[in-house]
């Protein structure tokens, strides 16, 4: 990746150590104004695009599981993104909360 990269000059046009806090479509000849922060300074700031690519996947940190009654379950609780793939789940009941979607 790193070849392709530097053979292509794309370096410059990378940022790294910024979070995406969230976007939103205007009206104003359709952009998208993109809300981010960078994480080392935590400086909060707004950028306008006519292109918008959602990439998270699975590099993005998944959000604390937080809600009302989670201290006194007696069961097991994790996140699709911290699967344990060695845990045998044949035969147990499971519930999935949610659908994947993060708001920012």
């Amino acid at each position: 990746m790193n070849d392709t990269v530097d053979k292509l000059h794309l370096r410059p046009h990378f940022r790294f150590n910024i979070e995406c806090l969230g976007a939103r479509w205007l009206v104003k000849d359709n952009p998208r104004e993109v809300r981010l922060k960078d994480v080392s300074t935590g400086r909060e700031f707004t950028r306008h695009a006519t292109i918008f690519i959602s990439a998270v996947g699975s590099i993005s940190p998944p959000r604390k599981i937080d809600f009302p009654g989670m201290d006194t379950f007696k069961g097991a609780i994790l996140q699709t993104a911290r699967w344990n793939h060695n845990d045998d789940y044949t035969g147990k009941r499971m519930a999935v909360i949610g659908n994947g979607y993060r708001a920012a």
